[in-house]
């Protein structure tokens, strides 16, 4: 579109160059301030012409955290992020992949996620153990637009590798590990691609079902 722009601004400018030369009532220095003119309303008219263009898309994604539960070599995983299009033309997310060695992953529908502490269940001087919160998660689905408003996207499932050391994920704490996502989008045919390398945190992830 902006080559289009371009050759249609030019065309007309060069036109109405060969018009302004061509009349013969003008004077010499007269036909030049009058090329003058034309040539930078030719330009002002291109820009004005490219800022009434729509803006490319912009997909963006933030706030990424990445969950697991079990070991590295075999564990569930619950992901999510927020995605947005800060530009003008429309914008899909075609699908996410994740890497991570030689781990295959596995989509489930839905699972148990931890999200808090409960109270204590017994008696004693510290009272007992408290209960984990869990929420049920869904997997969320794709290809979906994006709209220029923060999009809430989460997804579960189940990893394993032969190869990884089964150094758990239940730790408490974060682990050295990292997960890479790839982001797929498509925008007017042409694909738009985001990479993101996120640590993976320990939590709960219980009753996944497939």
């Amino acid at each position: 579109m902006k080559i289009i722009i371009i050759l249609f601004c030019l065309c007309m400018t060069v036109l109405s160059v060969i018009k302004c030369w061509m009349t013969e009532e003008q004077t010499y220095w007269l036909k030049w301030i009058t090329i003058l003119i034309t040539v930078g309303s030719g330009i002002t008219g291109y820009f004005v012409l490219y800022k009434m263009l729509p803006t490319p898309a912009s997909p963006q994604v933030n706030d990424i955290f990445f969950y697991a539960n079990g070991n590295q070599g075999d564990f569930s995983y619950c992901y999510e992020f927020t995605t947005r299009n800060d530009g003008d033309s429309p914008c899909k997310m075609e699908k996410v992949e994740l890497v991570l060695k030689d781990v295959k992953f596995k989509t489930a529908k839905s699972a148990l996620l931890a999200v808090g502490l409960g109270g204590g269940g017994g008696g004693g001087r510290y009272g007992g153990s408290r209960s984990l919160i869990e929420d049920e998660v869904t997997n969320s689905y794709l290809p979906q637009s994006l709209s220029s408003m923060n999009q809430t996207f989460r997804f579960i499932g189940h990893g394993d590798s032969s190869t990884i050391k089964p150094k758990n994920f239940t730790d408490g704490g974060d682990n050295d590990i990292d997960v890479v996502i790839k982001f797929y989008f498509k925008s007017n045919n042409k694909p738009i691609v985001l990479e993101r390398k996120v640590p993976i945190t320990s939590r709960n992830i219980n009753n996944m079902r497939f």
